[in-house]
């Protein structure tokens, strides 16, 4: 089969300043890289003269083929400096949050006990690719060579990647709905309580948030929080299962090991 480019190049912008804080530095942000790479082909008929540009850092001869976005999560620096990945990462986003949670849980690449913890992970957001050029060929043959992308642009080494497939519309189970449901109201009563009141009275009636439901207030990840079987997207979990990743557990969380 003819191949549809000559070649695929992945760039990015690259912050090229900081900030230097002089009272208390905070180090957390920059161990979680927000990464947006855009990706062009060099089309198959391309000059040898405006090749040797394309490499040099012109992409004027290439064709926009898409963008993969994500995030670089640097474990092994977050241990380091003695903190906690999964307080880091639930403090960035409840997408990071979910995808720790699980890699560190039971059955995960990253669990202390049955897992080693001392591993980079970069989370794929979205792989985003044009239409006209939307193969399953293209997209496996881009996912897999994104740890090669990743130590290229930013020079460490993804020891896991992982991606968490958006599922398809269902209807939420009625029980977990009515938790979700009373959380909110408990919390919100909680909070008008002391607006209102300062503090609350001993005496006030009180009701008590189980972890579940606690979880559902901080925008957390349970247990059970998977969606069902036939909400899966399977085209979609198709391509990222030929690019070798594999679910953790129910989660709906896939996962592979990267190599150079």
């Amino acid at each position: 089969m003819k191949k549809e480019f000559k070649d695929i190049i992945a760039a990015c912008k690259e912050n090229n300043h900081c900030s230097i804080n002089l009272e208390e530095y905070d180090s957390h942000e920059n161990c979680i890289v927000s990464c947006n790479i855009s990706l062009y082909g060099i089309p198959q008929d391309i000059s040898d003269e405006n090749e040797t540009e394309i490499y040099d850092g012109n992409f004027d001869h290439t064709v926009s083929i898409g963008t993969l976005r994500g995030s670089l999560i640097l474990c092994k620096q977050i241990f380091v400096m003695e903190e906690s990945v999964y307080e880091i990462c639930d403090d960035i986003s409840g997408d990071l949050e979910f995808a720790i949670s699980v890699l560190q849980g039971n059955g995960g690449p990253l669990n202390e006990e049955t897992g080693d913890e001392f591993q980079d992970v970069f989370y794929i957001d979205e792989l985003e690719i044009l239409e006209q050029y939307n193969s399953v060929k293209l997209k496996v043959l881009i996912i897999n060579s994104i740890p090669q992308i990743i130590f290229s642009l930013y020079h460490v080494c993804a020891d896991i990647l992982a991606y968490y497939p958006r599922s398809l519309p269902y209807e939420e189970d009625l029980n977990k709905k009515i938790k979700k449901d009373m959380a909110t109201i408990v919390a919100r009563d909680k909070l008008d309580r002391k607006m209102n009141n300062g503090n609350e009275s001993e005496s006030d009636f009180q009701l008590v948030l189980d972890e579940e439901q606690v979880n559902y207030i901080l925008g957390r990840r349970n247990e059970s929080d998977s969606y069902p079987e036939p909400a899966k997207d399977k085209p979609l979990w198709n391509i990222y299962q030929k690019a070798g990743f594999v679910e953790i557990g129910k989660s709906r969380l896939l996962f592979k090991f990267g190599s150079l």
